[in-house]
């Protein structure tokens, strides 16, 4: 699926995203990584699918920290963070 999403993007962001989207549940930790999943990352702007609207608000709630943490943990020039409630199939 990441193969998927990275052979979408161009440029400098298909490289970036790897290291987000690779190290996710590192970064974030296993309870987030459950819940929650990078599915883009574009002008700096990575997004971010939820489960539900629970966790929508809580990461909304939490975005700063989390933003903090992915610049610390990262090489990827993010800028801010969409979160989006995961449609269901």
């Amino acid at each position: 699926m990441i193969d998927k999403v990275l052979a979408r993007m161009n440029g400098p962001d298909r490289k970036a995203a790897g290291n987000v989207f690779s190290r996710w549940e590192e970064i974030v930790g296993e309870s987030v990584a459950a819940h929650a999943a990078p599915v883009k990352l574009a002008d700096s702007t990575l997004v971010v699918e939820v489960q539900d609207q629970a966790w929508l608000t809580q990461l909304r709630f939490l975005s700063d920290d989390l933003l903090t943490t992915l610049r610390a943990n990262t090489d990827d020039a993010i800028d801010a963070i969409e979160f989006r409630v995961r449609r269901r199939r």
